[in-house]
């Protein structure tokens, strides 16, 4: 789980808003974090509205992390 908040709000990880997967009760925010070639995706409630290209801030609570392959690593 994350929060994002507007660039300069926090001192949190920035990002760039890659795209936006719509669902039927949220939005997945894919993100690029900067400074990295890693990925960040992002459940936002809906009523959250970014498009693509908007710098947020990112704020983690309860991350999950995956590897490559998409298997679920231990935090």
């Amino acid at each position: 789980q994350a929060r994002l908040h507007p660039v300069g709000a926090s001192n949190h990880a920035t990002a760039r808003v890659r795209r936006i997967e719509l669902l039927s009760d949220q939005h997945l925010v894919h993100l690029a974090l900067d400074g990295s070639d890693s990925e960040l995706i992002v459940a936002a409630p809906l009523g959250v509205r970014h498009v693509p290209g908007d710098a947020v801030a990112v704020e983690l609570l309860r991350p999950l992390w995956f590897d490559e392959q998409g298997q679920r690593i231990a935090s």
